[in-house]
């Protein structure tokens, strides 16, 4: 195999210029997360920030689901009817959207506020209630934010995301946190911020794509019942997505203590920060391969999917390099000393977020290959295989059991997508899977850090021995991918 070489300007253009256009917009959103949490942490004890984020968690999975999967399905329905020419009813589409998803938010809400009153019947449910109460709302923004996302995707648009919803929305949130720390807020209160940010990010997002005339009512006034009868497989699909990414934090507010809670969630804003990057091609990718079976065949397929890994694998290497080798570097000087505990929360999360990597974008390659029933399989049992790990080890390691589960889960999925992706389209796991490139790189931070390790080198200097070698390292992936790109 060719490992990284032998890809045309084409396929750069069609997936590494948009992703690195997207990590670009979302650097701002990255960075104000992290503040946000770094500002919480340093004015809530453990057990206190851990109520705030289990809170955020529950309210941003139940106003995930609320969306019913409409950022896939309107994608989908508003770009059929583009192709055909029928740009009416693609907004009459998008006017559907945003009018199921405001009242799938609504009815969110609402479900959320009678949980925080039966929440406040148990005797150790703490600041929750009270917490989640104010923090209810969000889903009624989330859900119709998340359906723009859709009809955005659909109309072709994919800086308003980024730089409004992402951006825009992850300053507003911290703005309105700091304020609430500033003025000496507690739980609630700082709750109350992180509200009023992310329903101006999100309604700000859905102003954008009015104003861009995604909802324009022109010569089409119906209602768009295809989109309605087909939301199905979507919304299953959206409510498996949702489990994914929060049942960790959900099972670890259930079994462990709350002080536990605000370590994970420290841990995990970092480790989220980095899944953003890492999906950052996904626009592009899905959409791009398959053109590329129908147009170049197998050939450029594995050209664009080992380009866009290996794309990947470089941006991520440096921050997965360092948080593993010394974590406490990266959480001390964010979060403080109270939050160190978080440091071998972090190691494991990175290593979950390594193996993504190395395993990285085999759903989408399989779902171009016509392979979305197996995929979807997959999903659900390695699902399973996590959540089965969570509840064995949180009760005896907290929130390390809980990222045992993710690592867990990460690794039943990639390697089973492997093998299926290998039986499908042959694609043989060293050189075309993992190019050479990527085997140096890895091996000179692996050396860099026992070398560390036998000088007896402190946490400091190990931080600067790893994160410099692997910096290196993605320079030569960098240097790869643009020499082969000519």
């Amino acid at each position: 195999m060719r490992g990284v070489q032998g890809s045309g300007a084409a396929d750069r253009d069609a997936v590494t210029l948009p992703a690195l256009a997207i990590v670009g917009g979302s650097g701002a959103a990255l960075l104000a997360t992290l503040a946000a949490r770094a500002v919480m942490a340093r004015a809530l004890a453990p057990a206190e920030l851990g109520f705030v984020l289990l809170g955020v968690a529950v309210v941003s999975g139940v106003g995930g689901v609320a969306s019913l999967g409409l950022a896939s399905a309107a994608g989908r329905r508003v770009a059929e009817l583009r192709a055909a020419g029928r740009i009416g009813h693609a907004q009459a589409s998008g006017r559907s959207a945003l009018a199921i998803a405001l009242a799938g938010g609504a009815a969110a809400t609402a479900v959320l506020w009678a949980v925080a009153a039966a929440l406040t019947l148990l005797p150790r449910s703490g600041s929750l209630p009270g917490v989640l109460g104010v923090l209810a709302p969000v889903a009624l923004g989330l859900a119709p934010g998340l359906a723009m996302v859709g009809v955005a995707r659909g109309f072709g648009d994919f800086l308003g995301r980024p730089l409004i919803r992402d951006a825009a929305g992850g300053v507003l949130r911290l703005a309105a946190i700091a304020f609430a720390v500033s003025t000496g807020g507690g739980t609630r209160w700082i709750a109350l911020g992180f509200t009023a940010g992310s329903l101006a990010g999100e309604l700000g997002f859905v102003a954008y794509g009015a104003r861009r005339g995604w909802l324009r009512r022109a010569d089409v006034n119906g209602w768009d019942r295809e989109l309605w009868r087909g939301l199905r497989p979507f919304s299953l699909m959206e409510v498996l997505n949702q489990l994914t990414q929060w049942v960790d934090m959900l099972v670890l507010g259930a079994l462990g203590a709350p002080a536990a809670v605000g370590f994970y969630g420290v841990a995990r804003s970092l480790s989220r920060a980095l899944e953003i990057v890492h999906l950052s091609a996904a626009h592009s990718f899905l959409p791009s391969a398959t053109a590329a079976l129908h147009a170049g065949g197998r050939e450029r397929f594995i050209r664009i999917y080992v380009r866009t890994r290996t794309l990947m694998f470089a941006l991520l290497w440096p921050f997965l390099a360092v948080s593993i080798a010394t974590p406490a570097v990266v959480i001390l000087p964010l979060f403080g000393a109270s939050y160190l505990p978080a440091a071998p929360v972090l190691r494991v999360l990175a290593s979950a977020l390594l193996v993504q990597v190395v395993f990285g974008y085999k759903d989408l390659a399989l779902v171009a290959l016509g392979s979305a029933a197996s995929t979807a399989r997959i999903g659900a049992f390695s699902f399973v295989a996590g959540v089965l790990v969570m509840l064995a080890l949180v009760p005896r390691l907290g929130g390390s059991g809980a990222a045992a589960g993710v690592l867990v889960l990460a690794a039943v999925k990639g390697i089973a997508q492997a093998h299926v992706l290998s039986r499908t389209a042959g694609i043989r796991p060293w050189g075309e899977d993992v190019p050479p490139v990527v085997l140096a790189a890895a091996a000179l931070t692996v050396a860099a850090w026992l070398l560390s390790l036998l000088a007896g080198s402190g946490a400091s200097a190990t931080a600067t021995a790893v994160g410099g070698a692997a910096a290196s390292g993605s320079l030569l992936v960098f240097f790869s991918l643009v020499r082969s790109g000519r």
